[in-house]
């Protein structure tokens, strides 16, 4: 079993890197499912209804969210009709969405449980139940369902997401870390059998500050007067891991990343048509 992870989407031309590069990485890595974070899609943050749609169009089979999903209402009215967009599970019971899916049937004999988790340090625009103690109750119901779960957990600090591996080690197969938009280089399996990576990187400007125009960003971090930031579009890429997993044991055999350029941003002229 091969999970392919799109690393956070960020900005219209994170939408239309997806749509050069996914058909590239799909033939290298012939994956069973594809996952992204989509959590800065839409204007570097929050997923709107229309990109949300267009990226699960384009062969994503599920998208997870973050301390952003409910910034656009377009959106958050429509979680009953997607339920392949995960907003963090950890949230209230009365937050719109569900924060997992499962896939099963013919095209997967072995379900496969995609979470959404929410972590608590750092500066986050909202805030959920711990995420241990909250994983760790729901877990015992998520491995009745599937023998294969993949979380992403969207944390703004290295050491919670450090920690948070470790203390779900050989519970689950996968763990993706997400929200800090640079891709670290400790993809790799622990002793318990799961496949981690402290943060899969940015699917969008590689050239940029977290996916925002670079000049913008140090204006702002000189003057001290906040501006709202743009999005960048130079060097686009598509980052993320390659997570491959025995279907037998539900252990992680391999984690490959991957940071791949998509295209020249000089053909970029906006969103992508539907």
């Amino acid at each position: 079993m091969r999970i392919l992870y799109i690393a956070e989407i960020v900005g219209k031309i994170g939408v239309w890197a997806v749509k050069q590069g996914l058909p590239v990485l799909k033939k290298k890595y012939s994956p069973d499912l594809v996952v992204a974070n989509g959590d800065g899609a839409t204007g570097g943050r929050g997923l709107g209804r229309a990109h949300g749609a267009y990226l699960l169009k384009l062969g994503i089979n599920v998208i997870t969210g973050g301390d952003y999903i409910y910034s656009k209402r377009d959106m958050v009215a429509s979680f009953s009709e997607f339920k392949r967009i995960l907003p963090p599970c950890n949230l209230p019971e009365e937050s719109p969405g569900s924060g997992f899916y499962v896939f099963s049937g013919e095209r997967y004999p072995v379900p496969v449980v995609v979470v959404s988790l929410l972590g608590r340090s750092g500066n986050f625009r909202i805030y959920g139940d711990n995420p241990f103690n909250y994983f760790e109750k729901i877990l015992p119901d998520l491995k009745k369902k599937g023998k294969i779960i993949f979380v992403d957990f969207h944390g703004g600090t290295s050491a919670e997401k450090e920690t948070f591996f470790y203390a779900f080690d050989g519970k689950v197969s996968c763990i993706a870390g997400s929200h800090g938009r640079i891709q670290t280089s400790d993809n790799r399996v622990l002793k318990g059998g799961t496949g981690v990576i402290c943060d899969s990187g940015r699917t969008g400007a590689l050239d940029s500050v977290g996916g925002f125009d670079v000049e913008n960003r140090i204006r702002s971090y000189k003057t001290m007067i906040p501006e709202w930031p743009c999005e960048s579009l130079a060097n686009p890429h598509v980052q993320g891991a390659c997570f491959t997993v025995d279907d037998k044991t539900g252990g992680c055999v391999s984690v490959e990343r991957f940071s791949m350029p998509a295209g020249d941003s000089k053909d970029f002229s906006g969103f992508p048509e539907k």
